[in-house]
């Protein structure tokens, strides 16, 4: 049995409780992470970790609420995701949507001698994180980032990266 002043102490700290929090707020997260979009194109975002968002800024979003929104901005934006729990826990995140026009020139060297010995050259420019792939209007189509063994003529090259394209001419 417990008496006397260790009675009393057990007595008043036994009423005494203290809020533990554990955890410092949800996890969100966006897919993709890092869009690159061309200028009049748009992604799906998909936010992720909570059970409530909220998307801002409104300009380019479809929706400013729930977890999937098309955004099509018409410049690079940063967009403020914020989820939710339904209880009252939060977590932010942010992504980028880089609005990134591509643009192709081309470099060529003229056949000599009329052989089939020209070449040209895509320069594309622009921000692709998916590689560019190309198409030469030549038979065969070549498509590769030059085009070899050209005779004279006029030629053309399509530059892609995912759904952005661009096309230059070659006399």
């Amino acid at each position: 049995e417990v008496t006397g002043e260790k009675k009393q102490l057990l007595e008043r700290f036994s009423s005494f409780s203290q809020a533990v929090i554990i955890g410092s707020g949800l996890t969100i997260s966006v897919t993709p992470s890092a869009p690159n979009i061309c200028p009049g194109s748009s992604v799906q975002l998909a936010a992720s970790g909570g059970l409530n968002y909220q998307w801002s800024p409104a300009t380019g979003l479809s929706s400013t609420t729930g977890s999937i929104v098309d955004a099509s901005p018409t410049a690079t934006s940063t967009y403020t995701i914020t989820g939710d729990d339904g209880s009252g826990c939060t977590g932010t995140t942010g992504v980028i949507i880089v609005v990134a026009p591509l643009s192709v020139s081309i470099i060529s060297t003229d056949e000599t001698c009329g052989g089939f010995n020209g070449s040209a050259t895509a320069n594309p420019s622009g921000t692709c994180g998916l590689g560019y792939t190309y198409l030469w209007n030549t038979t065969p189509a070549q498509t590769t980032l030059a085009a070899i063994n050209l005779g004279q003529g006029n030629y053309s090259v399509t530059v892609n990266c995912g759904g952005c394209s661009a096309t230059s001419d070659v006399i």
